[in-house]
């Protein structure tokens, strides 16, 4: 009897190792693949007017309005507004060298930025394969999306809004309250209006 149970325990052992270097070569991969995907595809249609409106906005020190860019006029429901001034700026700065120089220092970083943020919500009792496993679930899921874009700045910042948030709920410190406004700011410059 004991040397079934024995048996069934080392089988059980066997199988969670197993699935646990399964879980970190999906991890592995799923940021390989990632990588991969920024480097052969690092721009969207829309990047190149962000990259623009960045040069604009470092050339004349200013924040462009829809007169300073069209000669079209427009309703004022339909006038172009620049809500990511400071993403379309870090954009234009980090293409100067080249595509694939802004893929290695902005997409790469807020890339392994957001993985960690997302890695600090779980639970601290889910298991290191379950994590791993939704963790190459988030990385398949950004691929979508993850292009030299001010999108790429508000996903870390959102996370960090939510732990911020989160670490308010749980223990209510100061340091908690101050960093939950520096994120909304952040967040409203990169790319959810002009707020200086």
């Amino acid at each position: 009897m004991d040397t079934k149970r024995i048996g069934l325990n080392a089988a059980r052992n066997l199988v969670m190792k197993i699935t646990g270097i399964f879980s970190y070569g999906l991890l592995s991969a799923s940021i390989t693949l990632s990588l991969f995907t920024f480097y052969h595809y690092p721009m969207s249609a829309d990047s190149w007017l962000h990259v623009g409106l960045g040069r604009f906005i470092l050339e004349n020190r200013s924040i462009p309005i829809h007169s300073s860019i069209s000669y079209k006029i427009v309703n004022p429901s339909l006038e172009f507004i620049t809500h990511s001034w400071l993403s379309d700026t870090i954009l234009y700065i980090a293409v100067q060298s080249s595509v694939y120089t802004a893929v290695f220092l902005v997409l790469t970083p807020l890339l392994g930025l957001t993985l960690f943020f997302i890695n600090r919500l779980f639970p601290k009792q889910i298991d290191t394969t379950l994590r791993n496993l939704l963790l190459s679930f988030c990385c398949l899921i950004m691929l979508q999306f993850w292009r030299l874009h001010p999108f790429i700045f508000a996903t870390p910042l959102l996370l960090a809004i939510v732990i911020a948030y989160k670490n308010i709920r749980i223990s209510n410190t100061l340091s908690n309250w101050i960093a939950l406004p520096i994120f909304l700011v952040l967040f409203a410059n990169f790319s959810g209006g002009i707020i200086l």
